[in-house]
């Protein structure tokens, strides 16, 4: 049944490519509004975009079996009803992940849909439609179309001894691994003091940043670094619980936390 799900969307990727190149086309043009006041300009505004491509992908899922996936789309809109979630499988999807750097005309934005199954990542898939770049992240395997853009670093920042998280707090999460790694040299920071044009999860990718941190993962878009990490048997301490969704100001997250590194061994 799993191998059924993930060649549905295997073969779904082309859909998933027109919805991200659906978002480039909008950029530039599509009204924003402000949807949460969480503090967080990355999750608080959507765009009409958003929701049109969103609509647009789901549009095509519900075609399949995988309608029968419980369902957690960042969007409200109309189509997130005919998921039924009779086949116990996860189905998410952020038609716009980086909506604050969308809104502002940056070029560092994507489509990704993640699917999870057993309280595991089974599926990923991205498209940065700007670089005509996707990847494709199964159980055992990466796969890029394309070639990944080109990131950098604020100056005065050493990407090999910086963990870059979005949001979270870890001195206060995981004040023992903290205090391990600061002995090593290393340094959490937020991804605002790191980039002005990537968020972190692509840094991590990109290795610009030695790790990558978050607690409270938002079950649309934060778990590719860390299903990336498995699969290249990457240092990965975890203490997230993927078997539960539970909804908070930013939407539905798994609680618990997630930490993955390139190399600790300083």
């Amino acid at each position: 049944m799993t191998d059924d799900c993930i060649n549905s969307l295997i073969s779904l990727e082309p859909v998933f490519d027109q919805g991200a190149k659906l978002a480039l086309d909008f950029q530039g043009k599509a009204r924003s509004r402000q949807k949460l006041n969480t503090g967080v300009a990355e999750v608080d505004i959507v765009t009409e975009a958003d929701l049109a491509v969103q609509e647009f992908v789901l549009s095509e899922i519900a075609k399949t079996p995988l309608v029968h996936c419980k369902l957690f789309a960042e969007e409200a809109t109309p189509l997130v009803s005919k998921f039924d979630g009779t086949n116990g499988y996860i189905l998410a999807l952020d038609p716009i992940d980086g909506t604050a750097l969308y809104a502002a005309s940056s070029p560092i934005f994507s489509t990704i849909i993640t699917l999870f199954h057993g309280g595991e990542v089974v599926y990923t898939y991205f498209n940065f439609p700007a670089f005509h770049w996707s990847r494709r992240m199964t159980r055992g395997e990466i796969r890029d179309f394309g070639t990944p853009p080109e990131v950098s670093l604020l100056p005065n920042i050493d990407g090999s001894r910086t963990i870059a998280y979005t949001y979270g707090n870890p001195e206060e999460t995981i004040p023992e691994i903290c205090q391990k790694l600061a002995s090593k040299g290393y340094i959490f920071r937020q991804r605002k003091e790191i980039s002005s044009s990537a968020g972190s999860t692509l840094l991590f990718y990109e290795k610009k940043v030695a790790g990558f941190y978050l607690d409270h993962a938002g079950v649309y878009d934060a778990f590719g670094a860390y299903h990336f990490a498995k699969i290249k048997g990457l240092k990965l301490l975890s203490g997230v619980d993927l078997a539960h969704f539970i909804e908070g100001p930013r939407g539905f997250y798994c609680p618990g936390w997630y930490l993955a590194m390139w190399d600790d061994n300083r």
